[in-house]
């Protein structure tokens, strides 16, 4: 078995808890995967397939989890992408910016995030989730926590920072 295909046999899910319900944005949500090679970004956009929703009290008041999985579709992107990181012609693959999108989003979303793209570790926060990938580099995690396309909580990883312009 390839060890790069670790999504083939686990679903990569991730969970987005927030303190609004979505209605009929479930359904339109997908991801953004991402590596860079040479200078340039290769992108793409992959559905998540909705699984569930429950209500539960998230620190005194009610809120609401979301859980999605990647689509099967993603599976060769990630392949490639981990096998060029691998063999040193990827600077770097964006796991971190792994998020929830929806289509016609007229607000910033507002929640956060949790991800089990590594099973055995069950659900993650971001901060999390970012560490348990050891090839993130100093650069990577500054240029995380400085940048705004990331739309969801990040203090598990980043802190309370505020930058004010």
């Amino acid at each position: 078995m390839n060890n790069l295909s670790f999504l083939k046999n686990r679903d990569f899910q991730n969970r987005l808890i927030s303190s609004k319900p979505l209605d009929e944005k479930i359904a339109h949500a997908y991801v953004e995967l991402s590596y860079q090679q040479n200078e340039r970004m290769i992108e793409q956009r992959f559905p998540l397939v909705f699984i569930s929703k429950n209500d539960e009290s998230i620190q005194q008041g009610r809120g609401y989890r979301y859980k999605y999985k990647v689509a099967e579709q993603a599976q060769a992107f990630f392949d490639r992408a981990m096998q060029l990181r691998l063999s040193k012609r990827a600077q770097t693959i964006r796991f971190n910016y792994i998020q929830p999108l929806f289509e016609n989003a007229q607000e910033p979303q507002q929640g956060r995030v949790e991800y089990a793209l590594l099973p055995d570790y069950g659900p993650l926060n971001l901060g999390e989730f970012m560490r348990k990938l050891s090839f993130l580099g100093d650069d990577d995690w500054i240029t995380f926590c400085n940048d705004s396309q990331y739309v969801y909580d990040k203090v598990s990883a980043c802190g309370q920072v505020q930058i004010n312009e």
